[in-house]
């Protein structure tokens, strides 16, 4: 995969008229506000968590939207402190606060769906296993998950999840396979890695 600097990459545009009367505030539904997520520079957690917010806030409102069993376990965690919920999800399985551990158990199994709208609109968390090759293949129940969070529509994808040296980071995916992913310093909370590729380009081995 051929990694390419941001400003070299074209991010598509797009645009949408909206009719509006005078005075009335326009209300930006679910896939409009996770486009923009897509296309915001993330240089630090505060402003990941913000638009995490907003992004999940959105989906709540939007007509439609479904929310399955999971939803009130994680609800306050991803309204009020999203990057803390995923990193609180990545710990060793003994340290994973007692509320969450049956939603990491069953996440081992399949996909947990929190929330499902229209089109492809779904808010679920992904395991991954463990971090690191040998906790991978033997399931240290003493290693850290690799866990991720994630907001998808038609347009993309964004997606929260923790390094193997227990750095956040921010993953924005589109559909037209370009990706760019933000990793913060654990310290300082400040963007220290940027890196941006292209899913659709072929990979040369």
């Amino acid at each position: 995969m051929k990694i390419r600097p941001v400003n070299n990459v074209n991010v598509p545009v797009r645009t949408k008229k909206i009719k509006q009367k005078a005075n009335t505030p326009i209300f930006k539904g679910y896939e409009d506000v996770l486009w923009n997520a897509l296309r915001k520079d993330l240089k630090d957690r505060a402003e990941v968590a913000n638009t995490v917010q907003e992004v999940y806030t959105s989906f709540i409102k939007e007509r439609g939207t479904k929310k399955m069993p999971f939803f009130d376990t994680v609800h306050e965690w991803i309204l009020t402190k999203p990057t803390y919920f995923i990193e609180e999800l990545s710990k060793p399985i003994a340290d994973i606060n007692v509320k969450l551990r049956d939603l990491f158990f069953k996440s081992k199994d399949e996909n947990i769906s929190i929330l499902q709208g229209n089109n492809e609109s779904e808010a679920y968390i992904v395991n991954f296993g463990k971090h690191g090759f040998w906790s991978f293949m033997f399931d240290s129940e003493y290693a850290r998950n690799d866990m991720r969070l994630v907001f998808s529509s038609k347009d993309g994808s964004l997606e929260l999840g923790t390094t193997k040296k227990e750095e956040f980071y921010a993953e924005q995916i589109y559909k037209t396979g370009f990706w760019k992913k933000n990793i913060f310093d654990k310290y300082t909370d400040k963007r220290i890695a940027e890196k941006t590729g292209d899913a659709s380009e072929p990979v040369i081995w």
